[in-house]
């Protein structure tokens, strides 16, 4: 308890320094040693400042769905500050893809969803650059995107179907002998034509960007953290 304290009361101090990143390892420490909602919730507004509302509502919602005890009465209305802040941050990607029926959604390299019997996934995500990316059995799209907080974005993903052209042989490119010189001279012309537009066509992504993010993207000052 002494140690968990300690910890709690050096994070208060970073955090009224704007040292988020160090109060965070601390509430982090102190909440595994002594779980309380008070050490909770402050790592829950300290997320949120250092641009992680989605984890900072989970947390959240781990509080008042009992995980740290029961939530005094006095931080009712913090927990619905904390709340609120973090959920307001929170961007928010609706994915749609085409070209495909299928498709297997990831965003920053972590599976978010699967196009199955739908054709639109919406993921809400930190603020931030994140790559999307889409793979199906008819070949892959990606781009990346750079949300505001609270922004709400639209990606479509198109994935472009080629059928490559089948194989010349040495038999069709000789037959049928009564063909005309100069209409077989025109085939071979289009067959390779075909042959080097399918060997360089790729899968082609059509997606707006977002604007770009703000580098103040928390301007209001943080409010301080509760006692331990």
């Amino acid at each position: 308890m002494q140690r968990a304290r300690q910890l709690f009361m050096q994070a208060r101090a970073d955090y009224e320094n704007d040292h988020f990143a160090a109060a965070r390892t601390k509430l982090e420490e102190s909440l595994q040693l002594v779980p309380r909602a008070s050490t909770a919730l402050n790592l829950a507004a300290t997320l949120t400042r250092l641009g992680e509302p989605v984890a900072a509502k989970a947390l959240v919602d781990d509080l008042l769905n009992g995980a740290y005890g029961a939530v005094p009465e006095r931080l009712g209305t913090r927990v619905d500050e904390v709340l609120a802040e973090a959920t307001s941050a929170i961007a928010h990607i609706r994915v749609r893809l085409r070209g495909s029926p299928h498709g297997e959604l990831e965003i920053d390299g972590t599976p978010a969803g699967a196009f199955e019997g739908r054709n639109e996934i919406e993921v809400s995500v930190d603020p931030g650059e994140h790559m999307v990316s889409v793979a199906s059995a008819d070949g892959a799209a990606s781009d990346t995107v750079r949300l505001a907080p609270g922004e709400s974005f639209q990606l479509t993903l198109t994935i472009v179907s080629l059928s490559t052209p089948d194989a010349v042989t040495e038999d069709d490119v000789t037959e049928p002998s009564r063909a005309p010189r100069r209409r077989r001279r025109r085939w071979l012309w289009t067959v390779g034509t075909l042959l080097v537009a399918g060997g360089i066509a790729t899968a082609v992504v059509f997606a707006l960007r977002a604007r770009p993010i703000e580098d103040d993207v928390f301007s209001t000052p943080p409010a301080a953290l509760l006692s331990f």
